[in-house]
């Protein structure tokens, strides 16, 4: 499965959310997202888990890296992801990271979604109140 990490600049809300998430997260990645086996690209924003296009999300990020992790069942890890196509944002998750449970498969933020789904694909995610992009970076490196 191919992860795709970002980071964005620039004068918007954006970028003053990317900034944040780096300096609370110590990290160079504000978002995590997932390239299919078919090309398409799946994430969690603002407005909730959906199919991005993949070119536009790479035109407003000013980094990026793609990290492919090796999964015993990466059909498991995709259909676990089209499931959850539709669900809200988690905002809770955002705000009280290190008081809660990461895996609320009610709503997702981007890096608890691709967590789930490299869980769902056989991979042991460690027990964690939150998953920051540079936390799951580290997990898959």
């Amino acid at each position: 499965m191919k992860l795709v990490f970002m980071n964005f600049t620039g004068f918007n809300w954006l970028s003053v959310a990317d900034s944040v998430i780096r300096v609370y997260t110590r990290s160079q990645w504000s978002h995590v997202g997932v390239v299919l086996r078919d090309g398409s690209y799946i994430d969690a924003w603002p407005s909730g888990v959906g199919f991005e296009k993949f070119q536009v999300q790479l035109s407003l990020a000013a980094q990026h890296i793609n990290i492919d992790v090796p999964l015993p069942d990466e059909h498991a890890a995709e259909n676990f992801l089209s499931a959850q196509i539709g669900k809200p944002y988690d905002y809770t998750a955002v705000f009280g990271f290190p008081f809660r449970k990461w895996n609320d498969d009610r709503k997702w933020y981007c890096s608890e979604l691709v967590a789930a789904a490299l869980q769902a694909g056989g991979m042991t995610i460690p027990d964690a109140r939150w998953i920051s992009p540079e936390s799951l970076r580290r997990m898959v490196s």
